[in-house]
């Protein structure tokens, strides 16, 4: 089973990778007695706590990344889409390129919590936390450092060419005050994918480094 814990989680450890290894589980019955010594116990409720919560979210890197990451991209992208087309009014509030801001930069936390989730995927892998998954190792395999690097190059170019073309458009109003409800979608248009192409540069290596396996 390759158990790795030594403090109180270990028990969950026992149960839970039984699981993932599909292996049989039963209860058996037992004769609990009362602990006779007099000593206070060792449990420290928030420290050993903390320490089996952070193991058990080591299995589970969907909940804890992964799905969540999915649904901030959904909702940011959704309302990125409408507040870049025109504002939207709810109720007399007004909602334009302030929170338009908001959802774009929300938009990088989505994605950065969706490579985090493939971070945790692949150490507790390599690392022996967890059983192998081999559709996991088919899109890790898929998506090189050659390839990661080449989406994010090209990304980053998009967004370099339309903060480009924001500048002359600055230059050619003579470097005056722009109208900030036009301008501002325009700067967003160029900042988030120069962003994200560097993201994806950066977490292209850390993936091929992490994912790197020593020879047994």
């Amino acid at each position: 089973m390759n158990l790795r814990t030594t403090g109180m989680e270990f028990a969950s450890e026992m149960v839970v990778k039984a699981a993932l290894l599909k292996m049989k589980i039963v209860e058996v019955p037992t004769t609990l007695s009362v602990d006779g010594r007099s000593r206070p116990p060792h449990l420290r409720t928030w420290h050993d706590g903390w320490r089996h919560l952070r193991f058990l979210l080591m299995f589970s890197p969907k909940w804890l990344f992964l799905y969540p990451g999915l649904f901030i991209i959904l909702i940011s992208l959704l309302f990125s889409s409408l507040l870049f087309i025109n504002p939207i009014k709810v109720n007399g509030v007004v909602f334009d390129i302030h929170t338009l801001i908001v959802t774009s930069f929300a938009l990088l936390i989505g994605v950065q919590f969706v490579f985090f989730h493939s971070f945790v995927k692949i150490y507790s892998i390599t690392s022996g936390i967890i059983p192998s998954d081999k559709k996991f190792e088919n899109i890790f395999n898929y998506f090189t450092l050659e390839r990661g690097l080449l989406v994010g190059i090209l990304i980053f170019l998009i967004g370099a060419i339309i903060m480009l073309n924001n500048f002359l458009s600055w230059s050619s109003a003579g470097f005056s005050d722009l109208v900030p409800s036009y301008f501002v979608r325009r700067i967003l248009s160029g900042i988030v994918p120069s962003v994200l192409g560097i993201q994806i540069i950066i977490f292209s290596f850390i993936f091929s480094i992490i994912g790197i396996r020593e020879e047994k």
